[in-house]
């Protein structure tokens, strides 16, 4: 049996209401696992996927890591390097959607249009490019995880051969806003 822990949305900023709260009751409820149910003492995996930061900037995931990543993972018992990180559209920074070339501020015209934001080197270079902070974060942090094109990896679980797929579905939100705003 393989298991793992699936989390998403802590949406990291300041101090607007009390988080450790949050925190503390779920790190009670993974360290009290076992009383729900026994095949869950030994987890495999950890993941989060989305919404780590809410700005993506890199202050929120320096905290993140410290408030929530750390004290969350270590109740679990699953090593940094069974940790998984994707992006989701909260770890973009939209504060540097002015840095961007016009041709991704607009709807793409059609497929060809996408898939050459998507294999041109330089132009994927500038499409991730909001995606900044994230990536210099998941690179420190220790955790395999996934830059933020996303990637795919596979781990021996005792015996069974694992693969393990990172999408990041957030690759051109918020980048084209509506006549309405």
């Amino acid at each position: 049996m393989i298991t793992w822990l699936h989390l998403s949305d802590w949406h990291q900023h300041g101090n607007e209401f009390d988080r450790k709260v949050v925190r503390d009751a779920l790190v009670r409820d993974i360290k009290t696992r076992v009383s729900i149910n026994p095949n869950l003492a030994n987890l495999d995996f950890f993941f989060f996927t989305g919404d780590l930061a809410n700005f993506g900037i890199e202050a929120e995931y320096n905290a993140a890591q410290t408030e929530f990543l750390e004290p969350v993972r270590k109740a679990t018992g699953v090593p940094i390097e069974r940790g998984f990180i994707i992006p989701g559209n909260h770890d973009i920074d939209r504060g540097s959607f002015e840095l961007l070339p016009a041709g991704l501020l607009e709807p793409l015209a059609d497929d060809a249009a996408a898939q050459k934001w998507l294999t041109a080197g330089k132009m994927r270079d500038r499409l991730l490019s909001t995606f900044e902070a994230y990536d210099k974060f998941v690179a420190g942090y220790g955790a395999k995880g996934f830059v933020s094109f996303g990637g795919s990896c596979t781990i021996d679980v005792r015996g069974t051969n694992v693969g393990i797929v990172g999408c990041n579905s957030a690759l051109m939100c918020g980048r084209n806003k509506q006549k309405e705003g």
